[in-house]
């Protein structure tokens, strides 16, 4: 009988170990924020994981091949990507979380030396974005591989305007001391996780709020994404620099 107890124990030992899962996680590779695995934002997605009792591997892509390992069903998680107030949800080759992990102001970066864009008929002007984000505006947009390179168009304007996280792209722009940018608010914006389509993350979702919930109870969160989940801040590089 002890032997057969054994025997149990052990399968049902390896029964637990087979359900358990560590999900892989594709981090976008962004200026500042993510540019290594060690870097804010990582730490930030980290720190909600842990507290929401998931295991995980975290991975850096470039930001559209981050989005395209969900899409693909190579992993179980993206962060971060906006939800978009423009495109009906159905159209997009992956699933967003329920979860909000914060807010971001986006902004529309034109050049000083031109005159100003008229917000409520962007889709007259040549508009570049992400990658990623390509598809997530209801003007006609053009999508580019690196942040640092699209601010630089806007400084030779060689494009009207480009449209990004100013968390993300205000660091780059006081690096290169870059002298003709005109910011202009543009939106508000979640942001959220990414997952393969099919709902196969509704648990991490559950688990991300459970992590956001218990650090905020903790009064840690709000500390922990301070560095860029800030009010829209009204100053112009072509003044500054």
């Amino acid at each position: 009988m002890k032997l057969y107890a054994f025997i149990f124990l052990l399968l049902l030992a390896g029964q637990i170990n087979a359900n358990e899962k560590t999900i892989k996680v594709a981090v976008a590779k962004l200026p500042f924020v993510s540019e290594t695995l060690s870097g804010p934002l990582p730490d930030v997605i980290a720190s909600i994981l842990d507290a929401g009792g998931i295991s995980y591997q975290m991975d850096l892509f470039p930001f559209p091949q981050s989005l395209n390992q969900v899409a693909m069903d190579n992993y179980d998680m993206q962060v971060p990507i906006i939800e978009s107030p423009f495109v009906d949800k159905k159209a997009l080759k992956y699933e967003l979380s329920n979860t909000v992990l914060w807010q971001l102001p986006f902004v529309l970066y034109t050049a000083a030396d031109r005159p100003p864009l008229a917000m409520d008929n962007l889709k007259q002007y040549k508009i570049i974005v992400s990658l990623a984000h390509q598809n997530l505006f209801d003007f006609p947009t053009i999508g580019v591989p690196k942040i640092e390179g699209a601010i630089k168009m806007i400084q030779h304007a060689r494009v009207d305007g480009f449209i990004f996280a100013a968390a993300t792209v205000d660091p780059v722009i006081d690096k290169l001391k870059l002298n003709n940018i005109r910011r202009t608010f543009f939106a508000r914006l979640n942001v959220k996780a990414a997952f393969p389509a099919g709902g196969a993350g509704g648990e991490i979702d559950l688990a991300l709020q459970k992590g956001i919930d218990k650090l905020k109870k903790q009064q840690i969160y709000l500390s922990l994404i301070s560095g860029w989940a800030q009010e829209y801040q009204n100053w112009q590089p072509y003044k500054k620099y």
